[in-house]
């Protein structure tokens, strides 16, 4: 876990290897990497490293989480044009929770290139829900910034639609199952 960064390391910490092979699981490539790099910067990790708070990703969890909440209730209202706002809020308070960010989190691979402190480290932070979901708020908000709303719909299209719930919710129009409602 981790070893992707430490291999090969550029003067800014960031490995050419880890670039690409994030960028290959997230089906989009970055113009500006250093946004993906400071997606990818836990605050442990600066706080060790004596670093500014605008190079760890806290920022961009902020705009991150606002992003992913609008793209999800616009894919949301597409895919089950029949439901109440009611049952629309449930499935995305499924889909944008800790739970399932983590889970989409785990999916890509996200937490293996998480730059964090040696206690954070020590601590199963790579494998932590809340530090995954927050880890790939950010990396939605690098993409937004660094390439607008096409490519966030793209991967949180793929990625947040593909949830198990979802799938026996479409399955199950009287909405019995999934979710509970």
């Amino acid at each position: 876990a981790g070893r992707v960064w430490r291999r090969r390391q550029s003067e800014k910490g960031c490995s050419m290897i880890a670039f690409e092979t994030i960028e290959a699981r997230l089906g989009y490539s970055f113009r500006d990497r250093t946004l993906l790099e400071t997606a990818l910067t836990h605050k442990s990790y600066s706080n060790e490293h004596a670093v500014t708070a605008s190079t760890n990703n806290e920022r961009l969890e902020f705009l991150g989480d606002a992003v992913i909440d609008l793209i999800a209730s616009h894919l949301l209202m597409e895919r089950f044009p029949g439901r109440s706002e009611g049952e629309l809020s449930k499935f995305r308070a499924y889909l944008v929770g800790e739970t399932g960010l983590a889970a989409v989190a785990r999916e890509i691979g996200i937490g293996e290139f998480l730059r964090m402190g040696r206690g954070e480290e020590q601590s199963g932070g790579r494998e932590k829900s809340s530090l995954l979901g927050d880890a790939l708020e950010a990396v939605v908000a690098a993409i937004y910034l660094d390439g607008g709303v096409p490519p966030c719909f793209e991967l949180l299209e793929a990625k947040l639609l593909a949830r198990e719930a979802l799938v026996v919710a479409d399955r199950d129009p009287g909405g019995k199952r999934g979710l509970g409602f």
